[in-house]
């Protein structure tokens, strides 16, 4: 039978609390990657994609999303650590669009493009692609026909490069048109592509270190479909955490007020950590769940929404 690579293509759009729980997932080094960019469009795609990557990630690997650590190679392709090392992973985005790669046994890459309004792709091809490319490119009927040939070409390369762990620039001479199997030159080596069905205005490809055959399992989800396809808690829902964390909390507590996602847990309510261990604990039996509280501190718990956030992205069924 051959391997399969999981290729999943996903719209970056969120609600407010789908963003939130993307952001619930990230190391600080992501969410500190992710403020650094200039606009909120910018930040919350890199949100998104990279909360998407470690959701269908820890489901692969039966591990909460928030754990899994990766580390940079060579040339700066990550790769997961620890115990999943064994688990490939391959994320790209553009435009509206994520696409995350799975594989087990060898290295994966994963390329999506928007097709660019306007641009020169004739001169780019016969800068940088292979002559014969570039006059396939340069044959295209019209300047939609000729972007959408060069997209096609730019996505096969990405992905070949990214399954290869080496740099873009060298490999972009490399021919790819019509070849099932193509051949790396930094670092040198074969790769089998396979391009896979996107919506209009996109194109995606997927590289596979070697030459053996695989298939490519293709799921085409929203964002909503992804948090809650989860087997961890992301399948039982965010709604059924903050319902049950409501209800501890006022039977703990007795406040005077309501308590809603936005209650303030130490400030308005006084919860202290014991109180805050033993409410965890209680919601464990409760939901028949195990939370990680490895990084769990007062930052992942200021308000009532921000600790269901946390118990949403690491807790695993029991």
């Amino acid at each position: 039978m051959r391997d399969a690579v999981r290729v999943w293509v996903v719209p970056v759009g969120a609600t407010p609390t789908e963003l939130a729980r993307c952001q619930a997932v990230l190391d600080a080094g992501e969410r500190a990657r992710a403020a650094a960019l200039g606009t909120a469009a910018l930040r919350g795609r890199f949100t998104v994609a990279h909360g998407v990557l470690r959701v269908l990630a820890g489901r692969a690997a039966g591990a909460p999303p928030r754990t899994l650590v990766w580390r940079p190679g060579r040339h700066g392709r990550p790769a997961l650590t620890g115990p999943h090392a064994g688990l490939h992973t391959s994320l790209s985005y553009s435009g509206d669009l994520v696409a995350v790669a799975l594989a087990q046994g060898g290295p994966v890459g994963v390329d999506v493009q928007h097709l660019p309004p306007g641009g020169d792709p004739v001169s780019l091809a016969e800068r940088f692609f292979h002559p014969e490319e570039a006059r396939h490119v340069a044959d295209g009927a019209d300047a939609g026909a000729r972007a959408d040939r060069c997209t096609r070409l730019w996505v096969r390369k990405e992905a070949a490069v990214k399954a290869a762990g080496g740099r873009l620039w060298p490999n972009l001479a490399v021919p790819v048109h019509a070849r099932d199997v193509v051949e790396c030159v930094e670092p040198p080596g074969r790769h089998r592509l396979t391009d896979v069905p996107t919506p209009a205005g996109y194109r995606v490809a997927v590289a596979r270190a070697g030459d053996a055959e695989y298939a490519v399992e293709f799921y085409p989800l929203t964002l909503a479909d992804v948090l809650c396809s989860d087997d961890s808690m992301l399948e039982r829902g965010r709604d059924q955490v903050v319902k049950s964390l409501t209800a501890l909390l006022e039977r703990m507590l007795r406040p005077d007020a309501p308590v809603t996602e936005g209650t303030q847990l130490m400030d308005e309510l006084g919860l202290s950590s014991s109180l805050a261990l033993e409410l965890l604990l209680e919601l464990e039996d409760e939901l028949e769940i195990q939370i990680d509280v490895e990084d769990l501190d007062e930052d992942r718990m200021t308000t009532l929404g921000d600790l269901a956030d946390h118990i949403v992205a690491n807790s695993t069924p029991r």
